[in-house]
């Protein structure tokens, strides 16, 4: 009976720890990205919490498809845990990169083309974690997938090019694969 009564308490209080709630600092955050393919990758980010599981977010990034700037929201699932999964989905505008090289060596011989990066809107589905390591910090983890509104996301100018420049430009062309680690920090006092 005392072996039972032990389990029971010890799952409650695991369960307990489990669910602890967290009191935000503020509801405004402000955050610095690192990445590919994302939203704000390669910048800075300002989110509001509208509810404690709902985020709102603008910000800007660069990267090899040229500057941007965007908004988003992000659904923390699992509410008040310190460890939570994240849905997401951002809207942004690339500016475009014009005579990008783009060179492929396959060791013998090196293959060079010039690419043009389109200026896009893209969308960006994603899914990730969040752990908040206090009411103040926290790092996002994040995966996705964006999907460019214009089709022709990169034109070759000038040079040989050959599939393997082609997809590498690509790669780098707005919409595809995205990743991004974002260090987020809460704003109040």
């Amino acid at each position: 009976m005392m072996k039972k009564l032990l389990i029971f308490f010890s799952v409650f209080m695991i369960t307990n720890f489990a669910h602890a709630q967290y009191e935000p600092a503020s509801k405004w955050l402000l955050g610095v990205h690192l990445g590919s393919g994302f939203t704000y990758s390669n910048g800075v980010e300002l989110g509001y919490l509208a509810t404690e599981d709902f985020q709102l977010n603008a910000g800007i990034g660069t990267g090899l498809a040229g500057g941007k700037f965007g908004l988003g929201m992000r659904y923390f699932l699992l509410s008040g845990r310190y460890v939570q999964p994240i849905l997401g989905a951002q809207f942004y505008r690339n500016n475009g990169f014009s005579d990008l090289e783009v060179t492929y060596n396959d060791g013998y011989d090196a293959t060079y083309g010039y690419y043009d990066i389109h200026a896009n809107n893209t969308l960006v589905l994603n899914t990730g974690i969040k752990i908040r390591t206090n009411s103040r910090f926290s790092v996002m983890i994040e995966l996705g997938h964006g999907i460019a509104f214009d089709n022709q996301r990169y034109t070759m100018t000038s040079g040989e090019g050959n599939s393997s420049t082609n997809a590498l430009a690509g790669f780098i062309a707005p919409g595809g694969f995205s990743f991004d680690v974002g260090f987020m920090l809460n704003l109040g006092s």
